[in-house]
């Protein structure tokens, strides 16, 4: 019994001390999710580089789908014409991403790989200012409480989520652990408690009289 004991105070007071880090990272998780459908984001359009000469293709500010993005492809191009002026080279890509903008129509995010040491790393294509532009990321404090920097600062936040992780892993075994070790009624025998608590009264067997 004292083994479960031990496992129960671990139980509880790891999960009282994970309680709090799960719930800020769940509700700033769906915050930064969310961002765009909740108005979280401060669209903050700069233009970053105008394009001299551009296609100006009104075309690509249609609707985006994805049956057809090849109705972007104009736009696509201008797009990877100006990340690669503005980094000089014509560096690996990361991934090209076409997504539907509030006020901006479709914009093409055009990302370097890792390692090619360009900046800006993403470069931000707006079909409707047909320029490069710089977007507000939104509320910057939501992805700072999300990955730790408030509380140990950009150098530590790796600390927020790997004590976080580690303890829910030992919340969890310490419960599958006191599930295991639990005590266990015999095969065959069913008692309630109000039954083993209750008294047993004597019983009175009165004999014939004579």
């Amino acid at each position: 019994m004292h083994g479960a004991r031990f496992w129960r105070r671990v139980h509880l007071w790891f999960g009282l001390a994970t309680a709090v880090p799960m719930v800020v990272l769940a509700v700033s998780g769906v915050l930064w999710l969310h961002r765009d459908s909740l108005g979280l984001r401060s669209v903050k359009v700069e233009r970053a580089d105008p394009s001299p000469g551009g296609t100006g293709l009104r075309a690509s500010a249609q609707p985006l789908s994805a049956a057809g993005w090849r109705d972007h492809a104009a736009a696509i191009d201008e797009a990877l014409a100006q990340a690669e002026r503005l980094w000089r080279k014509a560096p690996q890509l990361d991934r090209i991403e076409l997504k539907h903008q509030p006020g901006l129509g479709v914009i093409v995010k055009v990302r370097a790989a890792k390692g090619e040491h360009v900046a800006p790393p993403e470069v931000v294509y707006s079909t409707v200012e047909r320029a490069v532009v710089s977007l507000g990321a939104g509320p910057h404090w939501v992805e700072r409480l999300h990955k730790g920097d408030l509380f140990f600062g950009p150098r530590w936040a790796f600390l927020w989520l790997d004590l976080s992780a580690a303890g829910m892993l030992i919340v969890v075994i310490s419960g599958l652990w006191i599930w295991r070790i639990r005590p266990r009624a015999k095969p065959g025998v069913v008692q309630s408690a109000a039954a083993v608590e209750r008294p047993i009264a004597p019983s009175i067997v009165a004999g014939d009289e004579r």
